[in-house]
């Protein structure tokens, strides 16, 4: 389940793509309040298991 700020977080991301369209864009992903062993398997581009 996502928070209101994990929600809004996204939804600017999504408006700002036509400001960062052709460039290189980094995001940081940041929080203690998630898993490590899901932020490891997310980061290695595979879904944690909830």
């Amino acid at each position: 389940m996502f928070s209101i700020s994990e929600i809004e977080q996204a939804a600017t991301l999504v408006r700002a793509a036509s400001l960062t369209a052709g460039k290189r864009v980094g995001v940081i992903l940041s929080g203690g309040n998630i898993d490590t062993d899901q932020f490891t398997t997310i980061m290695q581009g595979g879904i944690p298991q909830l």
